[in-house]
């Protein structure tokens, strides 16, 4: 059984997180209107969120104060870094992006927060990565045929 928390408690912490209640606190998991503090939005979040480290979902607000969206300059400056080019502004991380791949100029549409965690930008050029990856040259080929007790009839492609 889960511990009741105290409501005086969790409005406190919902306050520091930059969201004033609007009504009174039901438990952790329940949906709560509050009003941001930063962007004067009316917003629901709730607690078992805040205790996360979440707060305004539209201003993305945390426990350490503001973390506003990116600027168009900084999340185009990002998405280059997986060579990359913009094709329209940026909206936001988890919305798919139109861009050009700078290596074989395919359009594709990556979400920046995908890149971010590791994603590939361009599924061609991904594949084509992957491939030289899991190449092996001539002499690799030629040793692992021999020492399996076979003879190589024609060149490893």
């Amino acid at each position: 059984m889960t511990r009741k928390i105290d409501s005086h408690l969790a409005e406190a912490q919902m306050i520091d997180a930059g969201l004033q209640p609007l009504e009174p606190y039901q438990n952790a998991g329940s949906d709560w209107r509050c009003k941001c503090l930063i962007c004067n939005e009316i917003v629901v979040s709730r607690y078992n969120r805040v205790q996360q480290g979440s707060g305004c979902p539209k201003c993305a607000a945390t426990n350490a104060g503001e973390k506003m969206r990116l600027s168009q300059e900084t999340a185009a400056a990002r998405v280059r870094e997986y060579d990359l080019e913009p094709l329209e502004p940026y909206v936001k991380s988890d919305i798919k992006w139109k861009c050009r791949c700078v290596s074989c100029g395919e359009v594709v549409y990556p979400k920046l927060k995908n890149l971010q965690r590791g994603d590939g930008g361009c599924y061609k050029c991904g594949m084509k990565k992957a491939g030289l990856k899991n190449t092996m040259s001539q002499e690799e080929a030629a040793q692992i045929i021999s020492e399996a007790g076979f003879e190589a009839l024609e060149p490893y492609k």
